[in-house]
């Protein structure tokens, strides 16, 4: 991941906006680890889960040359895996028998199906590790694809189209892949890349010959119905992609990890540290994106957030998951 100094370092910030908890994250087995957590294209979370003494095998790390320190691309062994939905009670919607991808996240797919993809794909001379995976709820395999190296962002929408997006190792290769090791283009080479339902890529973030910036990182990626919206190193500009039409803003704020978008509206959620629970407020105008205000995020009752959590947005909501809760704050109540 790039990192760069956080904008208008030592600026005051506005009030404090307090999370508000829509649920704990209660396996459907007890006794299993959580392994990720996604929202889907209604609001609600999924989450994928597995016994801890499997976690190991599908989260493993290996240290590369250097000393570097990289997940895994592939599992040391399947292992049983349970995907739920949580809307706010837990509800089993699926179990997969052996679950053979490394560092995985689990994202719900029309008609029930699960979609689990993992972070990491190697390339290999017999060919790629195939790191998406779709199963019926019954744990049927329908689907396996490639969807390459370094990815951060999965959101399927709700016809069903799997937006991706990938951080800098992904575009710009690793594990076999890029110029570097003498590979292939690596898949995700243009930052942001659209999937259909059967897992084929159908659509490539534009930047040759385009007035706006190529992806280096995609930092925030937002999919509300068939609309993306993203935030990407370096220069951090504001992008949609509507019916295939990219529309590009200036904007100044740096490192955002999540989006949350209300009309015209468009919060930066997230950053570097100290910066990390910054929300700013922003208004689209020709061409650039105009700062409103900027709050503090906490959890209920004013705490801070905890040292581990993500933040994901989905239209309008800003979504905040850490390793127990499930929280949510709608940006339209600050409009």
């Amino acid at each position: 991941m790039i990192v760069v100094n956080w904008w208008r370092k030592g600026k005051k910030s506005g009030k404090t906006l307090k999370l508000v908890r829509r649920a704990r994250l209660v396996p459907a087995v007890p006794g299993d680890a959580l392994l990720s957590a996604s929202v889907d294209f209604d609001g609600e979370l999924i989450a994928l889960w597995a016994a801890k003494a499997d976690v190991d095998a599908v989260a493993g790390r290996v240290t590369g040359p250097g000393g570097a320190i990289f997940p895994t691309t592939r599992p040391s062994r399947p292992v049983p895996a349970r995907a739920t939905r949580h809307a706010p009670d837990t509800r089993l919607v699926a179990e997969i028998a052996e679950l053979a991808v490394a560092n995985p996240s689990a994202h719900a797919m029309p008609g029930g199906r699960i979609l689990i993809v993992g972070a990491r794909a190697e390339w290999r001379p017999e060919g790629a590790d195939r790191n998406a995976v779709l199963y019926e709820p019954d744990g049927t395999i329908v689907a396996r694809s490639t969807f390459g190296d370094g990815i951060e962002h999965v959101m399927p929408s709700r016809a069903g189209n799997i937006w991706v997006g990938y951080f800098d190792e992904g575009v710009m290769g690793n594990f076999g892949w890029g110029t570097i090791d003498d590979g292939p283009t690596p898949l995700g080479d243009a930052g942001l890349v659209r999937y259909a339902p059967d897992l084929s890529p159908d659509w490539w973030f534009p930047y040759e010959g385009e007035t706006w910036d190529s992806i280096d990182d995609c930092y925030a990626l937002n999919v509300d119905e068939e609309t993306a919206w993203l935030c990407y190193y370096g220069e951090f500009p504001l992008a949609r992609v509507e019916n295939g039409v990219v529309t590009v803003w200036d904007n100044e704020i740096s490192g955002a990890r999540a989006l949350a978008v209300s009309g015209g509206h468009v919060a930066f959620c997230g950053g570097y540290s100290p910066e990390r629970d910054r929300l700013v407020m922003t208004r689209l105008e020709d061409g650039r994106v105009r700062i409103i205000d900027e709050h503090r995020i906490a959890l209920p009752g004013g705490k801070p957030l905890p040292q581990r959590y993500r933040m994901i947005g989905r239209g309008p909501v800003l979504h905040l998951v850490t390793d127990d809760a499930w929280y949510r704050l709608n940006i339209t109540h600050l409009l």
